[in-house]
Formats: C-alpha cells, structure tokens, sequence
C-alpha cells in the first residue's frame, strides 16, 4: 500500500467547514460570528448544554468556546466532549479573560489548541482560527498518511522477518571457486545473504565480491585463496552495500583432479558493532565521570545539597549548606532538618511533604528555613528520594536554591501592585465617576459601581443642559482593570469632546445636539484608537427631558435600559440593534424616542450585575432586577433606594464573594416638575437626598442638610431633630457588619407644612423595639439609651423596610403650631 502525504488545507474548501461559537454573552457571538461567516459556516450555543448539543448533532471542526460560563463553564464542557469518543478529537480554542498558567496548564489537557484572551481582536479572531482549521485538516491528513505509512512498514517488516531469518542462520557463506576465480557454487545461507547484493552467484568472478580490508584497501584475488589463515575483510556491492566479515580459505581437487578452493565467510558486523559499542560506551564512561565531577562542583557552588537517611537525620552537606544556614558541618550531620526550621509553615505543610517522599515520590516547594542567627532564608527545594528494589526509600537527596532575594522582591511587587491599585481605584472613584446632578426639576439620579479587581471597567457620566434636561453616559469596557478604566475615561472624554464639537459646528442656539449624533461623532474619534488597542465598548447614550417627558437614548451592544411603569407596573426592555464601538468603522447609530410619565423609573447597568453568581453557580439574572424595579414602583422609591436596594440583594445571592465582572447601576426617575427643593429660599415643601460614608467622622453634611430644612424652625425643634438624626445614624454606623462598612447611609430629608422629617436608609435587617426603651447607659446595647434620645427627641417614630434588603428608620419634627395627629 502506497501512502500519500498529507495535502494543505485549500482555503476554497472552508465554506464546508463549521466553526461552533459557544458564549454566554450575545456580543461575543456577534463579533465573532461576523468575523467569520463569510469563510466557514457557523453555528452558536449560549451555553454548555447547548453547546455539547450541537457537537454531537452537527460535529463542527472547531470549537471557540468560552471559558467563564454560568452553570456549566468551558472547562466542563470541554471534559465531556473529551469523554466522548465522538467528539474527543474536535480541536477547542479556549476564550478567556484569564491568564494564570493553570488555567493555561488546564486547557492544553483538555485538548486546547489555542487561546484567545478578552478583549477580542476580530483579526486576530479569523486568523487564528483558520490557522486552526487547517491544522486540523492537516492532522487529519496525517492521520490517514500514517495509517498507510503503518501498514505499509507492517508488510515491509514481514519481509524484514524473513531475510532476518535467513541473515541469522548460524550457517557460514560456502563458495566453490574454480581455477578461473568464478563461483561454481554457493550454498543456500550464501545465496540467500549474497544474491540481493551481487545477483545471481553462479559463474561471479571472485573480484566481483570487491573483497578489501576492514579498513577499506582492496585485497587481490589471487591473495585471499592463498590465504592459509582466518582473516577480517569486507565484501563491497556496487549499490555500496558493505558486509564484514571472517574469512577462511581451504583448497581442494575433486575426484577428477581439478583444483577448487572452498572459501568461507562468516558475517561479523554485530560483533564489530558490539566492538564499536563497548569503545563507544567506555570513551562515554569516561566523559561523563569527568562532567559529573563537573557537575558535583557547579552544584556546590550553587545549591545547598543535602542528604539525609530514611529517619531523617542528616548524613551528607556541602559547604553552600553549611555557608547559607550558618552551621558547620559538624553540627548539621547526624541532626534532623528540624534543626533549621522556620516555624512559618502549618504542620500540615510540612506532613503533606513527608508523605510524599515516603511514598517514593519527589516533592517540589518552596520553604522558609532559619539560619543559626536566627534570620529566614527562603530555598527552592527539590527532594528526590532513593528506592530499594521493593521501590522503598532508603534515604533522601535534597536540592535547595537560595531565593530569598526573589521572595523579598516578589512581596515588595505585590505591594507595589496593590498600592498602584489603590492609587487608581481612588483616582477613579474621586475624578473618574461623575456625581449626579441633584437640582435638576422633576428628575432624580442616584449611581452604584463596584470594580472586580478594585478599579472598573465600567463608567457613567453625566451632562446636564438646563434645570429639566440631562444627559446619562453608563458603558462597559472590554476587559478590566487599570487598562480597562483608562479606556473608560477615553469614552467619557470622547463624549465631552462631541459635545464640543457639535456645539461649535451649529453655532449653539441652546438646543443640544442630538444623541445620535454624539454616538455617532464619539465612534467616529474612538474607532481607529479602539481597534488599535483591541478593545471594544458597550454604551447607552440617554437623554430624559422632564419639560416634554420623554427621553431619547441610542444602545451601543449595551445590556437593555429598563423602565418601570408607574401607572400599570411593567417593566420594558428597551434594547436597541446597534453593535459596540470598536467593531465596526461604517456603524451608524440611531437614536430612539420612548415617552415618559411622572413617577416612571429608568435602570441602566452593566451584565456584570445580571451575570453575578452564587455558589452554585446561578447568575442573579434579569428577572431578579425586574422584580425589585417592580417592588421599587409599588412603594414609589426614591432611585437610592432602588440602587441601595438592588446592591444589597446581590450581594446576598452572591454572599459577597469576589465578583467576575465590574458591575454598576444607574437609576433615574421622573418626579413632580413642580416639586421644590431645599436649595430655594423660602420654600415651604422641600426634599432632599444624601449619600453618606458609614464613618462617624463624615456625617457633618447631615447636620448642615437638616438645619438648612428646618431654617424657620425655632432652635431648640432644630437641634432635638439634629441630635435624633446623629443619634440613629451612629447607631446605625458602630453596629454596622464587615462586610457592609462600604455600603452607603441614606438619608431623605422631607419639609411639609406639618414639619421635617428625617429618614435613615441602609442596607441590613429591619429593627423595631417591642416595648418603649429603657435608658441604658452601658454603651453596648442598640437598644438603649439611644433609643430612648431618639423618642424623646422627636415627635414621631417610624422602622420598616421600604426595599428588599433596604431597613429605615423615620424621624418627625412637627412645627410649633401643628399637632402630633396632623404629622402622623
């Protein structure tokens, strides 16, 4: 059988080729499908069910598959595929945002033949798959090649067998040669090994064997038959084929008188093998006793080399040992290695290191160990353990590199790296993310952002045009980090410059310009500068106008904005058809046009927020934040009470764990137009709304926002509300659990004809005392004299529990000439 070698993938051949997308996240597929329908086909999953769905239905030649997937990751998915005989040879490229080398390490087992990291270059995308749908075909072409390679060298070996049969018979080569130097006769061993080299023996002329020394000089005819002794020589083919061989020479006469000569040849090419072999074996003896010698005095000057007997105690130390623990030898050898023990590991480190090497197993690690001084010194070590035939250790050799300086280095880095972090998650959050606007008419903003590594990828900005029209900039970068948070205040910047722009080219009449042009302008300053980078940007781009009740908002692959009705309780999904800026140069934008209504509610965030998972692995998903957006409508809450109250509740399906994505929210609603605030002079209604730090030292801003509501209160009402409000918020401050010290403290300030109210919003369970309070002045209880202030102080007192997750406690102030009953 004759096997042909593999053939190059024809690129014309791909449109027959299918490349199987698997992402949790709708962009992704997008992009990628984009990039590469118009070579392969393709198919999208958009999750590990699915995906392992369509690979035994449709058997794709390439898998991209993403890593990080809710329910069942990429890793799980790959595991099946593999267990699968079907479909254990589809070749997976690995999308991630991850790159520790385990996770690395992880893929290649799992048969990855590729990684692609996030954010996705669409270039990078098509070449590296194809690259890797060609070497599939290639390996599969290979395949076939080798499987006729195989049986081609299977029949050739049977041949092989054969004449090995024949060149391994103990016989000697037996010629007759007459007085005219030709072969008369050959026995059958001799026609067997000779016949293939010199053709048909029978009537050969001597010289034709090209007999010649060992060496290579050619030996006369007429010598080798007057040769009386056995000799070495060589018999030469004219293919080049060259046999060694002893040789002996007998004369005889046959019974008519004629003089032959019988000539043997016994094949001796194993034995001058085995000759060159053993030459060969002693010269390397001899070289690698003097390398190891080399190597024994390169190790010493490097390592610090031990040895130690199955009980542990030391039997060997070269002086590195001795220099860098600050023993002498006499003092180490017949001593434990406890004798340098640094005390910084747990017993079970130690324990698990042991039961390796006692199972005849080499452990690897690194140790702190410590000096005779008493200073810690860091080694790599290597402990190798020597068997006895039954595969028991019988001592143990130890191989120790000093890197301490490597060590003292590495943590000087990660503190660097985490200063640097929090230099910029401060930076960001102090100058990066844009503060709402509080004196817009008839609308409230309230914002949240957590960053997954401390600084986000996420953002939001705000631009407000007049006392009833504000512009919401909320969006994604791909990626994290600080690279994904200067990209982010790029786009914010972006949209700044448009603005600019705009405003200028129309020569600004006082309407601002439309939010599709600003899209479309920010695409067209970020394209080149995003691909150049390979990134890309989710965003939503809105504007609410509270004069004409209607907001106008573009969607750049963004997650939907959400609107609560407040007249029948829905919630809308407005989502718009627009890819990502970054992907495509020709994308144009198009806003949309959605009306609103007073007390109608706006939530945009970012699928970090959707995709947050729990344990097990369940995201908190869409339907969760409609219920709450639902909830929030219902009890007509404030958007910090939407934002606080939607924060609080991931958090809880999460159980605070480390997020796997930035996440942040932004709430907007439409309040009365006409309604008036604490800014104006002599307002008899107002309303205002605080984001407080849980710190007792940054609660000031509540004294100066209360006494500004009550400004015609008398005194004396003023200071008896301050001093409830100061009471309830530390309160609420010192008894605040770890892991909500970040969450913030909100206070809704309310001024009536009636009076001012105070309420204190935060995240935590609801407290309401069953009976009136005692005065307790040990300072240890909630429930004390703290208690007994605040209802002392004020006219009325209210706990509940205006959101999931949210607990209030509500304080009344009635002016001098009101009644208890008219504040109730």
């Amino acid at each position: 059988m004759t096997a042909i070698a593999p053939a190059p993938l024809d690129r014309m051949a791909l449109n027959d080729m299918t490349v199987l997308i698997v992402d949790d996240t709708p962009t992704i597929r997008l992009i990628a499908s984009s990039v590469l329908k118009k070579s392969v086909q393709v198919l999208e999953a958009g999750n590990g069910p699915d995906a392992i769905a369509l690979t035994r239905q449709h058997r794709p030649q390439l898998l991209l598959l993403d890593v990080m997937m809710p329910g069942m990751d990429g890793f799980e998915v790959a595991e099946r595929l593999q267990a699968d005989p079907d479909t254990r040879d589809i070749p997976i490229i690995f999308v991630t945002a991850m790159t520790d080398h385990e996770s690395h390490i992880r893929g290649l087992a799992l048969g990855a033949v590729d990684f692609l990291h996030k954010p996705i270059n669409a270039d990078i995308l098509k070449v590296r798959v194809l690259n890797a749908l060609e070497r599939e075909h290639l390996r599969r072409e290979s395949e076939l090649y080798q499987r006729q390679l195989r049986e081609s060298l299977e029949q050739l070996a049977q041949n092989s067998s054969m004449l090995e049969a024949i060149f391994d018979n103990p016989n000697e080569v037996k010629l007759v040669i007459d007085h005219r130097q030709s072969i008369v006769k050959a026995n059958q061993y001799g026609q067997a090994l000779l016949s293939p080299m010199f053709g048909t023996l029978i009537g050969l002329s001597l010289c034709s064997l090209g007999l010649t020394t060992l060496d290579g000089h050619a030996i006369p005819s007429e010598k080798v038959l007057t040769n009386q002794f056995l000799f070495d020589c060589c018999l030469n083919a004219k293919d080049g084929t060259v046999l060694s061989m002893a040789a002996s020479v007998r004369p005889f006469t046959d019974q008519d008188g004629r003089s032959f000569h019988l000539l043997g040849l016994r094949d001796i090419s194993s034995q001058l093998q085995l000759r060159q072999q053993k030459r060969v074996a002693e010269e390397a003896r001899e070289s690698l006793l003097q390398e190891l010698t080399l190597q024994k005095h390169a190790l010493d000057e490097h390592a610090l080399v031990s040895i130690s007997n199955r009980e542990g105690i030391i039997t060997y130390v070269n002086s590195k040992f001795c220099a860098t623990s600050g023993y002498t030898e006499e003092e180490l050898l017949g001593q434990n290695h406890r004798i340098i023990k640094s005390g910084l590991h747990p017993d079970e480190f130690y324990a698990e290191m042991l039961n390796t090497i006692y199972s005849g197993k080499t452990w690897t690690g690194e140790i702190a160990n410590r000096a005779k001084d008493g200073h810690v010194y860091w080694v790599s070590s290597t402990i190798v353990p020597w068997l006895d035939k039954e595969g028991n250790p019988v001592s143990f050799l130890a191989i120790r590199t000093n890197i301490t300086d490597r060590i003292l280095a590495k943590q000087q880095l990660i503190e660097a790296q985490q200063n640097q972090m929090q230099i910029a998650a401060d930076i960001q959050n102090h100058l990066l993310f844009g503060l709402p606007p509080q004196n817009l008419r008839g609308i409230s903003l309230a914002c949240h952002s957590e960053g997954s590594e401390g600084i986000a990828g996420d953002f939001y900005h705000f631009q407000r045009f007049d006392d009833h029209t504000v512009d919401l900039l909320t969006g994604d970068v791909m990626g994290k980090g600080i690279a994904a948070a200067l990209i982010a205040a790029g786009v914010k910047s972006a949209y700044d410059q448009a603005l600019v722009k705009l405003m200028t080219n129309q020569q600004f009449t006082g309407v601002p310009p439309s939010v599709q042009a600003i899209a479309n302008t920010m695409h067209a300053d970020l394209m080149q500068e995003l691909q150049h980078l390979g990134s890309f940007v989710t965003l939503t781009l809105l504007r609410a106008n509270r004069q004409n009740n209607c907001i106008t908002w573009v969607n750049a692959g963004h997650t939907p904005t959400l609107l609560a009705r407040t007249d029948t309780g829905d919630v809308l999904e407005l989502l718009g058809e627009n890819l990502p800026m970054g992907v495509l140069p020709d994308e144009q934008y198009v806003e949309h046009h959605t009306p609103m209504h007073e007390g109608d509610t706006l939530l945009l965030f970012s699928d970090g927020l959707s995709e947050s998972v729990n344990q097990q692995g369940e995201q908190f998903g869409m339907e969760r934040i409609k219920t709450l957006l639902k909830t929030g409508i219902a009890k007509a809450a404030y958007p910090t009470m939407v934002v606080n109250s939607l924060r609080s509740v991931v958090h809880d399906h999460t159980d605070f764990s480390v997020t796997r994505d930035d996440s942040t929210v932004v709430a907007l609603k439409f309040t009365p137009a006409d309604e008036q605030t604490c800014f104006d002079q002599g307002a008899v209604c107002a309303e205002q709304h605080l984001d407080l730090p849980r710190e007792l030292n940054k609660l000031t801003p509540l004294r100066c926002s209360i006494e500004a509501m009550c400004d015609n209160m008398p005194e004396e009402d003023t200071q008896m509300l301050v001093l409830a409000a100061f009471e309830a918020a530390t309160n609420i401050v010192r008894h605040t659990p770890e892991k909500l010290k970040k969450a913030p403290l909100t206070a809704v300030l309310k001024r009536s004809e009636q009076g001012v109210s105070v309420e204190l919003i935060h995240e935590g369970h609801t407290f309401v005392p069953n009976k009136p309070p005692n005065p307790d002045f040990s300072g240890n209880s909630f429930g004390g004299f703290g208690l007994y202030i605040i209802e002392n102080a004020v006219d009325w007192v209210e706990y509940n529990d205006p959101m999931p997750g949210l607990a209030a406690i509500r304080m009344f102030k009635c002016f001098a000439n009101t009644t208890h009953a008219s504040a109730a």
